[in-house]
């Protein structure tokens, strides 16, 4: 069994592509802009020279807010933004990870230069995401493919307004694409069981569709036939009790027949 070997180095996500295809052998397409880079040379061989790239990391429930819940990583220190976009550098946070790994003492204050060239990282990198095709026009979920004949639309890729999580009644919509027309077979999942009578829609572009409900105690309605057009959607779904009360489906089933 060969040693283990410990690498002085920083990988991330982005660098599991270019080192699963460089084991394998595979040539990737020079057009195609990885972000990451191959593992193998520091696994096979030692390697003087470090990375002195930035790592950057984001997290949002829409699209990126500059500055907010934000981190980027380079040459051992760490500046996390998680301010507003007119904040001022003192507002950031600034961590020396080779020497203080766990982030107990901000140095923010004693590092300006250090923190203003991290900073200005993270502009050259989110000018350069917002400018993605991927978020100028965001990818639509495909329904109807012939490999995969059933699509869930859940609250992770729903629109709408970034505080969507379980709630029963909150609006919600899918940006979809119809590869094939025909007959769908359409199931509505709730959070909880129904407690009222009620009647259900389901709205794709212009066309909608409903169903009166009896039945109490379920968590599922189903149209069993919806013929579906060919061409890019969206998709909301509601479930009226009245006027003023209304509920969401959790996620939608959509099965091509």
């Amino acid at each position: 069994m060969k040693k283990v070997k410990e690498i002085n180095e920083r990988f991330a996500h982005i660098d599991v592509l270019p080192t699963i295809a460089n084991l394998c052998d595979i040539q990737i397409n020079a057009d195609l802009e990885i972000d990451g880079v191959s593992m193998v040379p520091y696994l096979s061989a030692p390697i003087s020279q470090n990375l002195e790239r930035p790592l950057f990391f984001e997290w949002q429930r829409s699209y990126p807010e500059k500055y907010k819940n934000i981190a980027v990583i380079k040459n051992g220190f760490k500046l996390i933004g998680n301010t507003q976009e007119d904040a001022l550098i003192s507002e950031f946070e600034l961590y020396n990870l080779n020497e203080d790994p766990y982030e107990a003492e901000d140095i923010i204050n004693k590092q300006l230069n250090v923190s203003n060239e991290l900073k200005s990282e993270i502009d050259r990198w989110y000018d350069d995401i917002m400018r993605s095709p991927n978020i100028i026009d965001l990818p639509r979920i495909i329904i109807g493919n012939e490999q995969e004949t059933t699509t869930m639309l859940n609250r992770n890729e729903a629109r709408g307004i970034q505080e969507i999580r379980d709630q029963e009644a909150i609006h919600v919509s899918w940006d979809v694409l119809i590869e094939n027309a025909g007959d769908y077979k359409v199931s509505c999942y709730f959070v909880n069981k129904l407690e009222h009578e009620g009647k259900l829609y389901f709205r794709i572009g212009n066309k909608n569709v409903s169903m009166e409900n009896k039945n109490t105690g379920i968590e599922k309605l189903v149209f069993d036939t919806v013929l579906l057009e060919e061409g890019k959607f969206t998709i909301d779904s509601w479930y009226s009790i009245s006027i003023t009360s209304y509920l969401t489906p959790f996620y939608l089933e959509i099965e091509k027949l």
